[in-house]
């Protein structure tokens, strides 16, 4: 089973609340054209945090997202690679690198 993953270099828009999934991935794990909405769950080394997938062509982490930002005290440049390790109850395993830049 191909579970998948993909990686997103921290923008400044990501810091709002939500974060939209790269399409080729939302496309292969989602209903695409389909109104989709699914509890899921992000979780590091450390803790886990409750979001919401929603999208019909797009798809976005939406409540909880901002938690897990803040939790994690992401920063522009951090690279996140979130990997899907239960495609049922959607739980993505998330690890963050850090920004070589100082901000």
């Amino acid at each position: 089973m191909d579970r998948g993953y993909f990686e997103v270099v921290m923008k400044e828009p990501f810091f709002r609340k939500m974060l939209s999934l790269p399409c080729a991935f939302g496309h292969r794990h989602m209903k695409k054209g389909q109104k989709f909405e699914k509890e899921a769950t992000v979780q590091t080394d450390r803790a886990s945090w409750p979001v919401v997938i929603r999208g019909y062509d797009r798809f976005k982490f939406r409540n909880g997202w901002g938690e897990f930002v803040r939790a994690n005290e992401l920063r522009v440049g951090d690279v996140c690679r979130f990997e899907l390790i239960d495609e049922e109850e959607f739980i993505f395993k998330v690890c963050i690198n850090p920004s070589l830049n100082e901000v």
